[in-house]
């Protein structure tokens, strides 16, 4: 291990001990450093429940997606007995993809020798393979990752050994249950690589204080960056609160009393949008009209994809013209996701400079303090 890396592990180890109010950003060479990417991918995402997307993206049998998760290509597909499976995306044979991006399958078929395979994994046909007595067509399958559902969103592991998602998320669980986000609607889609790396897209997705900055005609308006604050931390999570102006909302065609009564929202989240960050990847900002949530997968050290939709509860549906708001939910996602691949294509740009100096964490922006401990955490217990 270079010196220089362990000097950073170091500075992350110090999260556990430092408090909150004492808290200053890493220095910049953690979004920098290829060997401590490789020290993330290795502690962090071989290890970690990893949103890839939500359950309505799959709503038929044979409807698929394929991400990368590390080294491993992996296909995400609804079996015809409707149930999800994360399957490896490597022909048995000769170990070419079974499937390329999304789209819906009778059963997947290899395009470099055409084995194929039935949308549970199984073997299905192995055309020319008489006579191989190696080859035994009845334990041939597409190995399968394990694979969780959380309020309607989909998490796979590499980790055979880790404990159920839903056990971790219990707590987030209890407190998201007012809003059924399960039972949402996505109405608008988005799947890009940004520039920049990893974290830097999580920490703005933490921080609802840049609102003032990057989304100045847009979020701000309606929640002002500078009504935001912490809420909790925990294990696997943490969230934080930003109050939303009901005046505005209502010119913008949010009735937030009206959506409070029907969704039966407690008092305190009917004028307020709750940002939710699930550790390591998945940042979910609820409101009583939205949640403009995004996944955010590592390509390289300084690439990202980020698979983002705009999801809705049917008690604002029923009184929009849905195919109307998906014109404009869509112009919508895309115009915040613009705004928001700001704070990390602008701020990798810079992290070179020698004049930087470490920032300090301050209170509205505590949630990003609580991601570090995190991943000191991480860095400290898997080996």
């Amino acid at each position: 291990m270079l010196e220089e890396t362990a000097g950073l592990l170091q500075e992350i180890a110090s999260y556990r001990d430092r408090a909150p109010e004492d808290g200053r950003m890493p220095p910049p060479q953690v979004y920098l450093s290829e060997e401590l990417y490789e020290i993330e991918m290795d502690r962090v995402f071989r290890h970690e429940w990893i949103c890839v997307g939500r359950e309505e993206q799959l709503p038929e049998p044979g409807d698929f997606l394929t991400i990368q998760l590390l080294e491993e290509p992996i296909v995400v597909v609804r079996g015809r007995d409707r149930e999800l499976r994360a399957l490896s995306n490597v022909c048995r044979h000769r170990y070419m993809k079974v499937a390329e991006d999304s789209g819906n399958a009778r059963f997947f078929l290899c395009p470099y020798h055409k084995w194929s395979y039935n949308l549970d994994g199984k073997l299905r046909s192995a055309p020319g393979m008489e006579g191989n007595r190696t080859f035994d067509p009845d334990h041939c399958a597409l190995p399968a990752f394990r694979l969780e559902t959380w309020q309607g969103f989909i998490f796979v592991t590499l980790d055979d050994a880790i404990s159920p998602l839903n056990e971790r998320l219990r707590s987030a669980t209890e407190r998201c249950a007012e809003y059924d986000l399960a039972a949402w609607k996505t109405t608008a889609w988005y799947d890009e690589v940004w520039n920049g790396n990893w974290k830097l897209s999580c920490e703005n997705g933490m921080d609802s204080y840049h609102h003032m900055g990057l989304h100045e005609t847009t979020a701000e308006p309606c929640m002002p960056g500078l009504g935001t604050y912490f809420a909790e931390a925990h294990d696997h999570w943490n969230y934080h609160r930003t109050p939303i102006l009901p005046d505005r909302a209502l010119e913008l065609g949010y009735d937030l009393k009206r959506l409070g009564d029907k969704m039966g929202l407690r008092e305190e989240d009917r004028a307020c949008m709750n940002a939710v960050f699930v550790y390591p990847n998945l940042i979910f900002p609820i409101t009583p009209w939205s949640s403009t949530w995004l996944s955010v997968l590592p390509v390289d050290r300084s690439h990202s994809r980020i698979i983002s939709g705009w999801s809705a509860p049917q008690a604002y549906l029923d009184d929009v013209d849905e195919d109307a708001f998906r014109v404009e939910s869509s112009e919508g996602l895309d115009q915040l996701n613009a705004e928001d691949a700001q704070g990390t294509w602008r701020l990798q740009s810079v992290l070179g400079s020698r004049q930087i100096e470490r920032g300090p964490i301050g209170a509205k922006e505590r949630a990003v303090f609580h991601f570090w401990r995190y991943m000191a955490g991480m860095f400290s217990a898997t080996t």
